[in-house]
């Protein structure tokens, strides 16, 4: 059963926008995780594991019902909190705003796994559609 797509822009992605978006991701998370880490590991009375497993299985379980078109949606909000988590990691690293800067940290890790997690499923459900 072939699909008709009346939008067939909505599955393309213009490419060196994504190489430089995700790159920009990719590098915000290599300077703000170990601040991040620092930050889970400064707080009594939790565990850091926390930090790390709310936000992936938050994003994952958000994203499962979800149809896998909206993937770029979550990727868009997660460059967003991409850059204000940079922006806040100075502030963290001052002692300031520690609090801040983890939620947003926390809401970019919950929203690249759900671009991740939608994006996986476009591409299998795609594949399985022109079978």
């Amino acid at each position: 059963m072939s699909k008709n797509i009346k939008v067939p822009q909505e599955y393309l992605v213009w490419p060196p926008i994504s190489a430089a978006c995700g790159l920009f991701v990719f590098f915000v998370f290599l300077n703000v995780l170990p601040v991040y880490h620092s930050a889970l590991l400064s707080q009594t009375d939790t565990n850091y594991l926390a930090g790390y497993l709310f936000p992936v299985f938050m994003g994952g379980g958000l994203a499962w019902p979800l149809h896998g078109r909206f993937w770029l949606g979550f990727a868009w909000l997660c460059l967003i909190c991409c850059g204000f988590s940079y922006v806040f990691h100075f502030f963290a690293l001052d002692g300031y705003s520690t609090s801040s800067f983890m939620v947003i940290t926390s809401l970019a890790l919950m929203f690249l796994v759900q671009a991740l997690t939608l994006w996986v499923k476009r591409q299998f459900w795609h594949r399985a559609s022109q079978c």
